[in-house]
């Protein structure tokens, strides 16, 4: 494989559904990857993760994309106790594949809004504690489970948001921000996307921030 060349594989989630997955190999590099799990309506082939796989890659990391769609009826009309145990059945799923695949000796993951809640998830059960480190892109923190894990996170992780998202909440921000392996990254403007919308040229400059600050992130996690 080639960072050009993605190989597809498809796991079983939850109750049997299918779960893809896109692998993505780095030209050199070993027994490192690295998950990155979407938002609801964010795609890994979007700019926020785009730019994270490129700079995984670079480093080295082999990168196991989630591209399950979330959309569907059936996971939008579940119940939200359903919808959680969903996530985490998945999470874990991935997890275990990767460690099947790659046997890294460390692993990071990036999530983008509903990733963060999976990302959650998965270390409530105890099973993504090893982490070397983890990225978390507008973290819907208006979940509790999702502050738990960032105020009580013992290995190095990057939170980015914006004032203006609508799933910003200040109490949560700040509650996870107080944890010092929390290296957080709060954008005056942007939208739960980090977009501007109709200033192509400020949403542009929202990009390099965040590729810049995680550029240092990842050269700190991987020196």
């Amino acid at each position: 494989m080639s960072p050009s060349s993605p190989q597809e594989q498809t796991l079983r989630g939850w109750q049997g559904r299918e779960l893809p997955l896109r692998w993505h190999q780095p030209t050199a590099g070993e027994g490192t990857a690295a998950v990155v799990w979407p938002g609801l309506r964010y795609t890994c082939d979007r700019p926020l993760l785009a730019l994270t796989t490129r700079a995984l890659l670079a480093r080295g990391v082999t990168v196991a994309q989630v591209w399950a769609d979330y959309q569907t009826p059936a996971f939008q009309q579940a119940a939200p106790e359903q919808r959680w145990r969903w996530l985490i059945a998945e999470a874990l799923a991935v997890l275990q594949a990767v460690r099947q695949e790659v046997q890294p000796r460390r692993w990071v993951w990036v999530g983008k809004s509903l990733g963060t809640l999976a990302m959650a998830g998965a270390w409530l059960e105890g099973r993504g504690r090893d982490l070397a480190a983890s990225v978390w892109l507008t973290p819907l923190l208006a979940f509790p489970a999702v502050v738990k894990v960032l105020a009580h996170l013992d290995t190095p992780a990057l939170m980015v948001g914006s004032r203006e998202d609508p799933t910003w909440d200040h109490a949560g921000w700040q509650k996870a921000a107080t944890n010092l392996p929390v290296e957080p990254l709060l954008l005056e403007q942007g939208n739960h996307s980090l977009e501007i919308p109709q200033d192509a040229r400020s949403t542009q400059q929202n990009f390099q921030r965040v590729e810049q600050t995680l550029t240092v992130f990842l050269d700190r996690i991987f020196a």
